[in-house]
């Protein structure tokens, strides 16, 4: 690993590649998919992970106009559309793919050149400061682009992993994030900084990664809330005990305590961490141990502070009262890349940065995460933002008078977008034709999976904005209605 991450970084030198620069990547998870990473570390560069699943070519168009990047390490998959993007804007970007397309050039092929003795000869860029930019990660934008959380080398060396490293350094680990998201990112840098074992997969169902749990016998697991939900309603695994895991650490979202008693049941000898974190803040804030209460999502992590604050973000509430959550650590983000109005808005003058979910803390200092003041609907591993949905629906259906797009509760997708339409009179529209609007407009994590309310009224704030608040609940009961 360390032989071929030093040929990649010498090749990158050799395109003239500077510290500082930013070097895109999108991939989903194998062997040499976290090598660009630690390549781009030792030259004391920006790496700039994409999302894994490219499907839509303005999205591809707007990670290229933001980063300007002159280099892209990339999938199989994602290379000719990329191809036929840099075609189409004119731009110069080299393509490097991991395996065999025709055309492109690959990893092996860019390794092979480098020569051994510079390979030996290798030595680090050091950084100027620890506060210098090492990466940038895409997180969830309010009206359709995802926003670049600029990360320093200094979070990267700090990095807090859910799991003691000491106790890492024994096991063998199994995280189901790519390389598009911060656990994706972090998990493996702690495995290789312990010098553990981990298992990569990449694109299988949940029951065949549990079949290399087994074969592996794996001690550690890490997932999101919506892999946990799926997996607590598939017979296969639930016929199953998985004596060999210590720890699972699961986050994302609030679990039901059928889904916590069912991970109990199939890992009898496992420690069952719920963990709140952002990419924003670097990592996880807060994670629960076995005396916290089974509904938090644990206590602050070391060298974090939190704090619960009222709407207006001006006093801090006490213990049981809900308010807004914010935190602060040396560690934190550094700005959203090329978007300081987005940045302002996010962290205040003291260095808070205001995380947009609802909760409160009890006397014991154990966080409860209740709802989210953004509008973002979290779609599996995608943030969805509501407001191209109705901004579609509207331009293209004549007899949509007005429409509300909210999250919608979902065991295996976490939440899904529904929308909630009120007719024009004398206009006939049915639930299929709005959605088939979506579909035929709007790429796959956009889909109004979550069904279409037909209502007289939208419910509004004493300002006229319509009270999104009011229609998540109604989209909630809906959820518990159709469960039953």
């Amino acid at each position: 690993m360390a032989d071929r991450s030093i040929r990649c970084a010498l090749w990158l030198k050799s395109q003239g590649v500077k510290p500082s620069d930013i070097i895109g990547l999108s991939t989903g998870n194998h062997l040499d998919a976290i090598l660009p990473i630690i390549s781009s570390l030792l030259i004391g560069s920006i790496i700039n992970p994409w999302w894994d699943d490219l499907t839509e070519e303005e999205l591809i168009k707007y990670f290229i106009d933001l980063t300007q990047t002159k280099i892209v390490f990339i999938s199989e998959a994602n290379a000719k559309l990329m191809k036929k993007v840099v075609d189409k804007i004119q731009v110069k970007i080299t393509i490097i793919v991991f395996g065999k397309v025709d055309g492109f050039t690959s990893f092996e092929e860019i390794i092979a050149i480098q020569k051994s003795q510079e390979v030996l000869n290798f030595k680090c860029t050091e950084i100027q400061s620890p506060d210098q930019p090492a990466i940038i990660l895409y997180t969830s934008g309010t009206t359709g682009n995802p926003k670049g959380v600029v990360l320093a080398y200094k979070t990267l060396g700090n990095n807090r992993p859910f799991i003691p490293v000491e106790e890492i350094r024994k096991m063998t680990g199994i995280n189901f994030s790519t390389v598009a998201w911060i656990s994706g990112v972090m998990l493996p840098l702690t495995a290789i900084e312990a010098g553990a074992k981990m298992i990569i997969f990449y694109g299988i169902s949940e029951p065949e990664s549990f079949q290399l749990i087994d074969k592996y016998k794996a001690q550690w697991i890490t997932m999101g809330t919506g892999v946990a939900n799926r997996m607590s309603k598939d017979e296969t695994i639930g016929k199953h005990t998985y004596p060999s895991v210590k720890w699972i650490t699961f986050g994302g979202a609030c679990v039901k305590k059928r889904v916590v008693d069912f991970l109990k049941r199939v890992y009898p000898n496992a420690r069952i961490c719920q963990a709140y974190g952002s990419t924003e803040s670097g990592g996880p804030v807060t994670c629960s141990s076995s005396d916290d209460h089974p509904d938090s999502c644990g206590k602050a992590v070391k060298n974090m502070e939190i704090k619960i604050v009222d709407e207006d973000g001006n006093i801090v509430l006490k213990p049981n009262v809900e308010g807004e959550l914010c935190m602060r650590s040396s560690t934190m983000m550094i700005s959203y890349y090329k978007n300081p109005q987005a940045t302002a808005a996010a962290v205040d003058s003291d260095g808070w940065f205001h995380s947009g979910d609802l909760g409160h803390y009890n006397e014991n200092g154990e966080f409860f995460i209740t709802d989210r003041i953004r509008e973002l609907i979290k779609y599996r591993l995608h943030h969805v933002p509501p407001a191209p949905i109705e901004e579609v629906i509207q331009k293209n259906h004549p007899g949509v008078y007005e429409v509300a797009v909210v999250r919608k509760p979902h065991n295996e997708d976490v939440e899904q977008p529904m929308a909630f339409v009120i007719k024009m009179p004398g206009v006939n529209v049915t639930e299929e034709e709005i959605i088939d609007i979506v579909d035929k407009n709007m790429s796959e994590r956009f889909k109004l999976r979550g069904g279409v309310k037909f209502v007289n009224d939208l419910p509004r704030t004493s300002s006229g904005k319509v009270a999104k608040k009011i229609l998540r609940d109604m989209a909630i009961k809906i959820a518990l209605e159709e469960s039953k």
